[in-house]
């Protein structure tokens, strides 16, 4: 079956219907049409949004006849086929064919609440469920802190290195920017303090140099 419609009929049609022409005897479903744009109605949906709606469910009942099947011998399959008819249409975008699928599963909802097909709509695009993943850690315990520090091989001149960005970020806080710009002679030995300019907005900071940072040093 030919992928390429007259979406300008279709939209055309759909359009008529949410004005409520007559026009029965031209177009098959055309009851069927109604009644599922009265329970669009009911949803509070816009008109645009009715017309998309109804132009998907136009789509559909034209397929239904090019098969030579009327709405009682609709199955899964048929469903099924009609989706790849969605996927296939090379000029809508990835947004619009999903939104597409979405516009088809809830008619296929509304028949099936209403006893017009056997399955419901899940079995056909089953419902997709997301799982929110934990979020990250706002701090660390003192335990995983110190099992970071364990962690570091500070037997080697590059792990003494590592483990001292890490206690000035562990027990200062401060952002790797910092670190990363900070000078030897930021280090005032004689004061037992540590004397920098934040890179992120260019604030003068002191900080005590405590005993942990300091052997690390």
């Amino acid at each position: 079956m030919d992928t390429q419609i007259n979406i300008k009929g279709k939209y055309a049609l759909a359009s008529k219907i949410i004005r409520g022409e007559d026009f029965r005897n031209n177009l098959n479903y055309y009851d069927l049409l109604c009644l599922f744009d009265s329970y669009l109605k009911n949803c509070d949906l816009k008109d645009v949004t009715r017309i998309k709606y109804l132009f998907t469910a136009c789509w559909f009942f034209d397929f239904l006849d090019a098969e030579g099947k009327v709405l009682s011998q609709c199955d899964i399959h048929l469903c099924i086929r009609f989706c790849v008819l969605i996927d296939n249409m090379k000029s809508w975008s990835a947004f619009y064919k999903a939104r597409s699928k979405q516009q088809f599963k809830r008619l296929l909802k509304w028949l099936h609440d209403n006893e017009m097909i056997p399955f419901s709509e899940n079995t056909v695009l089953p419902k997709i469920i997301w799982h929110r993943e934990e979020s990250l850690p706002s701090f660390y315990t003192a335990q995983e802190v110190s099992a970071m520090l364990d962690a570091v091989d500070i037997s080697t001149a590059k792990g003494k290195e590592h483990y001292l960005i890490l206690t000035l970020i562990v027990y200062y806080s401060l952002r790797i920017s910092d670190v990363v710009y900070l000078k030897l002679s930021s280090i005032h030995w004689k004061d037992n303090e540590i004397r920098l300019t934040a890179f992120k907005n260019g604030a003068n900071i002191t900080l005590p140099l405590i005993e942990p940072v300091k052997l690390s040093c």
